[in-house]
């Protein structure tokens, strides 16, 4: 049997809607893998967090500073510091400091500001590079059109650019440069001392950046400019800090020392904490105070020495008159050889003690006390 045409249009009209019919039920209705672009917290908070990765993976250290201050205060054996954004402004205490830096050796790596910032004329990694960037819709660069790409020192392989709505403009020809790209506009390399300062109009090396055309191949060989153990800091802006953060960054060992003394004082002036201690009698205190200021006085005077030594011979005399009498009767030399055997002390000890005149220097004195001490308490038993 022949369909007619009118059988065969509606035949495959109805093939087509129930085909359509079934493609949309399988993409609409039924469960399916599909890609969901969603960014991780992290790639907020950190936009280098993918570049330090990268880094780290190369074997080098990474630092990341949240203030160009600090980073300059604390990591200056860094041997490169990329600057993630640059708004705001470099003062020139930062400025001269960073300016040295780089011109020790180390690796600048910053975006360059724009020709209508407000501290474009005061900025000085500006005025040293001489070098700012300009919005496409001032100049289309020539090769705008087909990208940019860079071949870095000691390769051989170009490198690709993503094409960007802003160029880098030298304002000056001089210093001359070191390499850039191939049509000047993305990338600038200029020597400042033995260091390099690289400028770029936007930051190719953040998280939206890098996996961008070969960013993350130049990143790894700008690592050639560094020594095998350099580290790299980065730096994440250039937001002012608070006083008491920029105190710390700058004398960080004067503040430690200056809350050390201040710990001292509260600790030296606070009430101490214990058994309460019962009140000393005034009268008894006065006595002490006396007896103790008499001493002190006889001490500094010849003849208060004597008086002292003789008081202690005269009891020591006495306990032997009514102990052992008959030692009263021997003469001073026998009588010292006498005690001394007695006790098993050296006969000078004993000698200088009982015959010798008052000792001039403290410690002879107190031994010559200590001697009649221990003589006098071994006869009163």
């Amino acid at each position: 049997m022949s369909w007619t045409p009118r059988q065969w249009i509606t035949t495959v009209l109805t093939v087509i809607v129930v085909g359509w019919c079934a493609w949309w039920w399988q993409g609409h209705m039924e469960y399916g893998w599909h890609r969901v672009d969603k960014a991780m917290d992290a790639q907020f908070h950190e936009p280098m967090r993918a570049a330090a990765a990268l880094l780290q993976q190369q074997g080098r250290q990474v630092i990341q500073e949240n203030n160009l201050t600090v980073a300059l205060a604390k990591q200056r054996q860094a041997s490169m510091i990329i600057l993630a954004n640059r708004e705001g402004e470099i003062t020139k205490e930062d400025g001269a400091a960073l300016l040295e830096w780089v011109s020790g050796g180390g690796v600048l790596v910053i975006e360059a500001m724009t020709s209508t910032d407000k501290h474009r004329a005061s900025d000085p990694v500006t005025q040293a590079t001489q070098v700012v960037s300009e919005y496409f819709a001032k100049h289309v660069p020539a090769n705008g059109a087909k990208g940019y790409t860079v071949v870095p020192p000691g390769t051989d392989h170009p490198l690709k650019l993503a094409s960007k709505n802003w160029y880098l403009h030298r304002v000056v020809s001089s210093p001359a440069l070191a390499w850039s790209d191939d049509d000047q506009t993305q990338w600038m390399v200029l020597p400042y001392g033995d260091g390099h300062i690289m400028l770029t109009p936007l930051n190719r090396f953040n998280n939206y950046e890098l996996y961008q055309q070969d960013h993350a191949e130049l990143l790894v060989d700008l690592l050639d400019y560094l020594p095998k153990q350099g580290s790299v800091c980065i730096v994440r802006g250039l937001a002012s800090l608070p006083w008491y953060e920029l105190l710390w960054a700058r004398v960080p060992y004067g503040l430690c020392a200056l809350f050390v003394f201040i710990a001292l004082m509260l600790w030296s002036a606070m009430v101490r904490f214990g058994p309460l201690l019962p009140e000393s009698s005034t009268t008894r205190r006065a006595l002490m105070e006396h007896i103790d200021a008499s001493a002190r006085w006889l001490w500094l005077t010849s003849k208060g020495r004597e008086a002292l030594l003789r008081a202690v011979r005269t009891a020591v005399r006495s306990r032997l008159g009514r102990r052992r009498p008959e030692l009263l009767r021997l003469g001073p030399a026998e009588l010292a050889h006498r005690l001394a055997a007695e006790r098993s002390l050296p006969i000078r000890l004993v000698d200088e003690a009982l015959n010798q005149s008052a000792a001039t220097r403290h410690f002879d004195f107190v031994r010559q006390i200590k001697t009649l001490q221990e003589l006098r308490k071994h006869h009163e038993r």
